[in-house]
C-alpha cells in the first residue's frame, strides 16, 4: 500500500479532476495539497465518502470499500485506464475517499455548469478542500459558483 505522498506523487490526480468536470488538459487548476493536508490530519472526508456511499446504497457485501471507492470514482469518470485503476488500488483508503470526493465534485460543477468556459474559469478557482465539499454537498455548486462571481 502507498502512502499519502506516493499515493498523490502517483495518481494523475488533476487529469481526474479535468476529466470528470469536463474540461479541457491544458486548463491549468490549483493545486490539490490542501485535501491531501486534511486527509492526513484526519479530515472528514473519509466519513462524507462513507455518508453519501451509505445514502445512495452503494455499499454492498460484495465490494471491499476501497473497491466501491474506486467504482465510484470510476463513474465520475466515465472509465479508468488500467494504470490508474492499479495506482488507486495501491492507495490509501482516506486518499481514496478524497480522491472519489474530488471527482465527485467536479463531476457536480459539470453537471450544474453547461457552458464550457464558465465551468473551466469556475475550476481554476477552486481548491481541494473547496472541491471536496462540493463532493459532498452537490446543491452548493450554483451558490459558489455565484459566490465566486462576487
Amino acid at each position: 500500500m502507498l502512502s499519502s505522498v506516493e499515493t498523490w506523487a502517483a495518481i494523475p490526480l488533476p487529469k481526474l479532476i479535468k476529466q470528470a468536470g469536463g474540461i479541457a488538459d491544458n486548463v491549468p487548476i490549483r493545486s490539490m495539497d490542501d485535501a491531501l493536508e486534511m486527509t492526513r490530519k484526519g479530515g472528514k472526508n473519509a466519513k462524507w465518502a462513507d455518508e453519501i456511499l451509505e445514502s445512495e446504497k452503494k455499499l454492498t457485501k460484495s465490494l471491499t470499500r476501497s473497491d466501491m471507492l474506486i467504482r465510484q470514482v470510476e463513474n465520475s469518470l466515465g472509465r479508468l485506464d488500467s494504470s490508474t485503476q492499479q495506482l488507486l488500488r495501491n492507495a490509501d483508503e482516506a486518499d481514496l475517499a478524497t480522491a472519489f470526493l474530488m471527482c465527485r465534485g467536479a463531476k457536480n460543477v459539470s453537471n450544474h455548469l453547461p457552458d464550457v468556459a464558465m465551468r473551466a474559469d469556475f475550476m481554476k478557482s477552486l481548491d481541494g478542500n473547496t472541491l471536496c465539499v462540493l463532493g459532498r454537498y452537490d446543491d452548493l455548486v450554483g451558490e459558489a459558483h455565484t459566490f465566486q462571481r462576487g
